[in-house]
């Protein structure tokens, strides 16, 4: 699978998430104190957009329903049996690739 630029680390300021619309994919890119990590933008419950929630430590909240999903295995606090992919990171310099 290629890396794609996405993003530059000034972007995505720690503790903040930012929404990469890659057409028919929106990944969510989440600055944990310096660890970014790469999650699928849509909530799995109602659709709801994750990006516009909240970044609590290594949990993503969406804001329609508060399910959170942590940002490293994509596995939801909710239920253990609901996840959403993670995509592979990689930072090289200030430049954010992920793997699509």
């Amino acid at each position: 699978m290629p890396l794609v630029k996405v993003a530059e680390l000034s972007e995505v300021p720690p503790g903040k998430m930012k929404e990469i619309d890659l057409g028919a994919q929106a990944i969510v890119l989440c600055n944990n104190n310096g660890n970014i990590c790469a999650i699928d933008g849509t909530c799995p419950h109602a659709g709801g957009p994750i990006a516009s929630g909240a970044l609590h430590g290594d949990v993503a909240v969406c804001p329609w329903h508060s399910w959170g999903f942590n940002i490293k295995t994509g596995i939801s606090d909710f239920s253990p049996s609901i996840s959403i992919a993670v995509f592979k990171v990689e930072v090289h310099g200030n430049e954010i690739f992920v793997e699509v």
